[in-house]
């Protein structure tokens, strides 16, 4: 087994699918670094994590507002921040209002 330590930007470079690729705006820029971040927080040298973009774009998804989460989201127990927290891994996007939600 070979393993790679990613840089941020290198992190991000994963996320380039080319001009074609319906991924491509799956996050912002600044999704990523908050997802950068999460990841690094909870992964150790003894339990890497395996980069993997696409299984990232399946897991998780990035909302303009937790108010428009939680209008996607459609259920009447989720109806804060909090109760969101409850089921779910939730990453506050720094400097924005944006959410990324880990698919529950």
């Amino acid at each position: 087994m070979i393993i790679k330590t990613l840089s941020r930007e290198e992190f991000k470079r994963e996320f380039e699918f080319g001009d074609a690729s319906s991924y491509n705006d799956q996050f912002s820029d600044e999704g990523l670094n908050a997802l950068y971040d999460y990841i690094e927080s909870i992964y150790t040298e003894e339990h890497p994590f395996e980069m993997d973009a696409v299984g990232l774009i399946v897991q998780f998804t990035e909302y303009e507002s937790l108010e428009e989460c939680l209008q996607e989201v459609g259920n009447e127990e989720i109806s804060s921040l909090d109760a969101l927290e409850y089921h779910t891994v939730v990453i506050e996007v720094e400097n924005s209002e944006r959410i990324i939600i880990s698919e529950f």
